[in-house]
C-alpha cells in the first residue's frame, strides 16, 4: 500500500482518511489475526459492484491467500459516494455442509455493517445480490469445482444481516468505524459464528 503526504494528513483530526490509509490499517491488523480470516482491499467490492465484470473478478486478499471457501470470515471494506461501510461474508465453505443434519458449525451469512445504520449511502441489496454471483463464480471455479455444481449461493442460503453497531456522530468518521468493526471481527475469529448470533 502507497502512502503519501496528503494520506498521513487524512489522519489529522477533522478530516477523512483515505483509502490508501485505511487499507494500510486493514493490512497491518490483519496480519496479526487468524488463518481463518481475510481481509480484501476496499478496491474489490468497488470493482466488483461498480467497475468490472463480477465474472472476470478474482479474489485478491491482502494476505495473498485466496482460498474463500477455507476462510470462516471474509472483510470486505466498502468505500463509495465519501462513505464507508464494512461488508463481512462468513463461512463461505459451509454452504452445503450447514444444510446435512447434525451440523453444528458456522453458519454461512453476510453482514452489513455501516456506520450511517439505516440512513446509509449505501445499497446493502445491490451488494449482497453482486457478492452472491460472484460467490457462486468463485464456487464453480475453486479446485475439484464442476459445471454441475449449481449456483448454492442464494438470498434462501446466504441471509444478509445488518447487526446494530455504533453509528458515527461526524460526517468524516465513517472510515474509522469500519477500521474498528473489522478490528472486532478478526479479534472473535476464533468463535463461530452461528445462526443464534444472527
Amino acid at each position: 500500500v502507497n502512502v503519501c503526504k496528503r494520506d498521513l494528513k487524512s489522519a489529522d483530526p477533522g478530516n477523512a482518511l483515505t483509502e490508501n490509509v485505511c487499507n494500510l490499517w486493514l493490512k497491518w491488523v490483519s496480519s496479526y489475526s487468524s488463518e481463518d480470516a481475510s481481509v480484501y482491499d476496499a478496491m474489490f467490492l468497488s470493482n466488483l459492484i461498480h467497475g468490472a465484470s463480477v465474472y472476470d473478478t478474482k479474489p485478491v486478499a491482502m494476505d495473498g491467500d485466496n482460498d474463500i471457501f477455507a476462510k470462516k470470515m471474509i472483510l470486505l471494506p466498502f468505500h463509495r459516494r465519501m462513505h464507508w461501510s464494512l461488508v463481512a461474508v462468513l463461512n463461505p465453505g459451509a454452504i452445503k455442509s450447514c444444510k446435512e443434519r447434525g451440523y453444528k458449525g458456522g453458519a454461512p451469512c453476510i453482514m452489513f455493517l455501516d456506520p450511517l445504520g439505516t440512513n446509509t449511502k449505501h445499497d446493502k441489496s445491490i451488494i449482497a445480490s453482486k457478492l452472491l454471483i460472484w460467490l457462486n463464480k468463485q464456487w464453480r471455479d475453486r479446485p475439484g469445482g464442476r459445471e454441475d455444481d449449481g449456483l448454492p449461493f442464494s438470498r434462501h442460503t446466504m441471509k444478509v444481516y445488518t447487526p446494530e453497531v455504533p453509528h458515527q456522530i461526524d460526517s468524516e468518521d465513517s472510515a474509522l468505524y469500519v477500521c474498528r468493526y473489522a478490528y472486532n471481527l478478526l479479534t472473535m475469529t476464533g468463535r463461530e459464528f452461528t445462526e443464534d448470533d444472527t
